[in-house]
């Protein structure tokens, strides 16, 4: 199931189930660099609490990095519990809808492990740069 809570939450340890026999189609993320290059990390204030944060917009990661995007919606269906006749005779309480979730209230989320796993990528893609350059003065030092 979801938990979502508007306040904060603390805790030792939070992991993702991230082991590879419970995922298919794995491939390196392509352009790292590029990818990264698009994102900016920003810091904010919480429109609900005033406190300050630091993350990432999720509306432009999804444009780079769709993956790692969800969203839950601050609207939900509401039901209600009515007594009903059924077919028997027999009162019965039945589950009517009375509120219908309104999907124009979403927010979209952040999974921070993909943010991360670009990020892996980048500092891979750069070193990789590095150890050209590192080569290739090498290379002219002996010229």
């Amino acid at each position: 199931g979801n938990f979502t809570t508007q306040g904060n939450i603390s805790c030792v340890s939070l992991t993702q189930t991230s082991d590879a026999t419970k995922k298919d189609k794995i491939k390196p993320i392509q352009d790292p660099l590029e990818k990264i290059a698009q994102i900016e990390g920003v810091t904010f204030n919480w429109l609900d609490s005033g406190m300050p944060s630091a993350g990432v917009i999720a509306q432009q990661l999804m444009e780079i990095l769709p993956e790692a995007i969800g969203s839950v919606f601050d609207d939900h269906d509401r039901y209600e519990q009515v007594e009903e006749i059924n077919q028997q005779g027999e009162t019965v309480l039945v589950n009517k809808l009375v509120h219908e979730r309104d999907d124009s209230k979403r927010s979209y989320t952040v999974e921070y492990a993909g943010v991360v796993a670009l990020c892996v990528q980048a500092i891979k893609a750069l070193n990789e740069k590095v150890g050209q350059l590192e080569r290739a003065a090498a290379d002219e030092g002996q010229s």
